[in-house]
């Protein structure tokens, strides 16, 4: 097994309360490996080929694509506040196309709506929608399911709080 030792660079933020903690580590000229704890969460990524000098790669980054990689894909989370609005959506749509008529529309909008009021997140409530009357009509499969996603808080607690003034103080180096 062959060892090698390398320098990183760490940075230290702390706002506050807030801290963040960012090392990274040139590999070659175009490949860094960031490895980063924090406030927020610990994340890392290594960056085999970026393309041009780390540091200028890292400064050019948006948010989904660094927090997509940083989070392994798990940079969202499910958002039930929107569920509603996707079954309002999606009846529409089979009552425009056709696929309902108008009452059915009303009594499947009734139903779902009050289904996801009342249980508005979680297992029980995919269970309620798919175990309805309108399961088939509405959402045909599992896929047409509400699916609403949002940015999980702590990722865009750390991209604000960290991360933004990190790259800030790369800038200026």
């Amino acid at each position: 097994m062959q060892i090698i030792k390398k320098t990183a660079e760490v940075y230290e933020l702390r706002n506050g309360f807030e801290w963040g903690h960012i090392a990274i580590i040139q590999t070659g000229p175009e490949s860094v490996d960031v490895v980063i704890n924090s406030d927020y969460g610990s994340y890392a990524y290594f960056w085999t080929h970026c393309g041009k000098d780390p540091k200028k790669f890292l400064c050019k980054i948006d948010m989904h694509y660094a927090m997509n990689k940083f989070t392994n894909g798990k940079m969202y989370e499910p958002d039930p506040d929107k569920y509603s609005d996707q079954i309002k959506r999606t009846i529409i749509n089979l009552r425009r196309d056709g696929d309902l008529n108008e009452q059915d529309a009303r009594d499947a909008w009734d139903e779902l709506l009050e289904i996801v009021e009342e249980y508005h997140k979680g297992d029980i409530l995919f269970h309620k929608l798919v175990y309805s009357d309108w399961f088939e009509k509405v959402f045909k499969d599992y896929d047409g399911l509400p699916n609403a996603k949002r940015i999980k808080s702590e990722v865009s607690g750390f991209w604000e709080k960290i991360w933004i003034p990190f790259i800030d103080e790369l800038k200026n180096e």
